[in-house]
């Protein structure tokens, strides 16, 4: 088993309903918010152990000088890294710390190509309910953005 073998089932696109959509800011009416499309770090988990084997992947992080990670992916015996960084007014310092290690372990698994082609996908703006904080509709604009992506359009 090699990661060039495995790297077409490694990049597959995630079924629909493992995409979620983060809110990067809302407009000043509050009734529109800009989102990009991501996936969870347990889908992340699940793709490695599906194409790799659990016993063929691992992931490690550093901790940096600035406060950051430096996640540590290392799969079939090639390791990738990456930063992860969040920001948030309201987070704790190990809410911030689980953040960073989990945003690493995403921007690592992207140079595996896990997740890939959402960042061709790109932000968009929808619906939103600020009292319920969230969409009023459902992300219609980067679903057909999303659909463009999958189908090479």
């Amino acid at each position: 088993m090699t990661l060039g073998e495995e790297f077409p089932q490694l990049s597959t696109p995630f079924p629909g309903r493992l995409v979620r959509w983060r809110v990067l800011k809302v407009n000043q009416e509050k009734n529109r918010a800009l989102v990009v499309p991501y996936i969870e770090a347990s889908t992340i988990m699940d793709r490695m152990d599906e194409a790799a084997g659990p016993e063929n992947w691992s992931y490690d992080f550093e901790l940096l000088s600035d406060g950051t990670v430096k996640g540590k992916l290392t799969v079939l015996g090639i390791t990738r890294c990456n930063r992860g960084a969040i920001s948030g007014n309201n987070l704790s310092a190990a809410d911030s710390a689980k953040g960073d290690t989990t945003d690493g372990l995403k921007r690592a698994a992207v140079l595996f190509g896990i997740g890939r082609y959402l960042t061709q996908v790109g932000a968009a703006w929808v619906p939103y309910d600020p009292g319920m904080r969230t969409f009023a509709a459902s992300p219609e604009t980067s679903r057909c953005a999303l659909s463009d992506v999958l189908s090479g359009s």
